[in-house]
Formats: structure tokens, C-alpha cells, sequence
């Protein structure tokens, strides 16, 4: 069994990793800290299984109190036997000694200078989640029965439409296109990830690196293809919104 020193002011995290080790880090001095696989996070685990960003811990003012952000849409994260919405904060603030988990991993949350009280947490904490429209991966399919029109641009069974006439697209395009119809706003580049290409367990790093590649290489050909199909009027359709994502201009 692992035992780790806590200073009597600290506020941290008690990592416990697949091998059996466990790492201790301290939140004294942060006022937002992320965990995930790639190296724009404060703790970064290189491991395939988990998301880019996995989760994300906020400061609340100059308080001790923090709040916990799920920013993974494959890799699910419990806490209190409470499955963790997808990018939004769980509904109180983390007690001293809440454990969380995701994959392969647990995590020992401690603040020696806060008790909370026990709350009832409102009842749809245990519902399924409604809003995020991105939470349930759209198959790859062209067959996939979805409508979603615009003023001008409709989607279904593997085609675009526009005006009078439509384009047919790979699976893959399809499911691009699918999820930025479904999506009101943006689509981050890590939620196209994780649905377009799934990290397996056998990943390698070197394949972990080429997804955004790959993710980028789709929507350069999607573009090409749309101009061919529906010429200057599509120009405008994917709009990249840099450093962040992809969204759908249908007006």
C-alpha cells in the first residue's frame, strides 16, 4: 500500500497510475489544472486510452474550494457513483477525499482545510445527459437515417444536398458533416477526434500524433470535394475557427 505525505495546508490530487505506483500533486498554487495525453495539460499522461484533455480542475475565487470538468466524450469519469456530464462542472464544489476514476486510473482528491456539507444533488445528476449533442459517437455509416436542414443544405443517408442538387460522401465525411449539423456553435478539434478516430488500446503514441493530421487532411479534401459538387456557394460552409475547432456557416 502507498503512502503519501499531505502538508497540513495543502489542497492536491493522489494519483494512482496502472503500474501500481502512485504520484502526489499538489493544487496550492493553481487556479485551473487539467489532466490528459497531450502536452498543453499541467499533468500529462501518455497514454493513448485516456483524451487529450480528460479533466479539468477550477479554483473558485481565492478560495480552497475547487470544481471538476469531464472534457472527454469517449472515456467516462465517476464520481460519487455519478457519471460526470461532458463540459460541465460536476454540481458542488470537490470534498476532501472524493475519488474520482477514468480508465485505468483513480484519483484521490484532499483538502485538509474544508468540510462540506452532505447535499441531496438535484435528481438529474443520474439522468442521461440531453444537451450535449456530441455525447453518443454518430456511426460511420452512410445508411445513418438523419435529417438536418438549413435554409439552403440538407444531410441525410450518406448525401449532402444543395438547393436542387446533392453529394455523396464517404463514411467518414458523412460523419464529420453530422456532427457540426448536430452541433449549435462549435466542434472542437478533441471532440472530432475522439469520434472520428477513437484512440484503441494498442495505439501507439506515433498513431496517437497522426489523428490531427489525419482530422485535417479530411476536411481539405471535404472542401475540395464540395467545390467540385456545388462550386463557390460551399466555399463558406465548414468554417475553421483556429486553435480551437470547426463550425457550419448554413446561412
Amino acid at each position: 500500500m502507498h503512502h503519501v505525505h499531505l502538508s497540513p495546508a495543502d489542497v492536491g490530487l493522489i494519483m494512482y497510475l496502472p503500474d501500481g505506483t502512485c504520484k502526489n500533486q499538489s493544487l496550492q498554487h493553481f487556479t485551473i489544472f487539467t489532466i490528459g495525453r497531450e502536452l498543453a495539460n499541467n499533468l500529462i499522461l501518455p497514454d493513448p486510452t485516456i483524451s487529450r484533455c480528460q479533466l479539468e480542475f477550477v479554483r473558485q475565487g481565492n478560495t480552497s474550494y475547487f470544481y471538476v470538468i469531464c472534457r472527454s466524450l469517449t472515456v467516462k469519469t465517476m464520481l460519487r457513483n455519478y457519471t460526470l456530464m461532458v463540459n460541465q462542472p460536476f454540481a458542488e464544489p470537490l470534498r476532501d477525499k472524493d475519488e474520482l476514476r477514468f480508465g485505468r486510473y483513480k484519483i484521490i482528491f484532499y483538502d485538509q482545510n474544508i468540510t462540506l456539507p452532505a447535499s441531496n444533488l438535484s435528481r438529474n445528476l443520474t439522468q442521461p445527459r440531453r444537451t450535449a449533442s456530441l455525447s453518443h459517437p454518430v456511426p460511420a455509416t452512410q445508411s445513418t437515417q438523419i435529417q438536418a436542414n438549413s435554409k439552403n443544405w440538407s444531410l441525410k443517408q450518406g448525401r449532402l444536398y444543395y438547393n436542387q442538387g446533392w453529394c455523396k460522401l464517404t463514411p467518414k465525411e458523412f460523419q464529420f458533416l453530422t456532427c457540426l449539423f448536430n452541433k449549435s456553435g462549435l466542434c472542437t478539434y478533441q471532440e472530432l477526434e475522439d469520434i472520428l478516430y477513437p484512440i484503441q488500446m494498442n495505439s501507439s503514441l506515433e498513431e496517437v500524433k497522426l489523428v490531427g493530421q489525419r482530422l485535417n487532411r479530411l476536411v481539405s479534401d471535404l472542401r475540395r470535394k464540395l467545390i467540385q459538387e456545388f462550386g463557390e456557394d460551399s466555399k463558406k460552409l465548414i468554417q475553421t475557427e483556429y486553435g480551437f475547432g470547426y463550425s457550419l456557416n448554413l446561412n
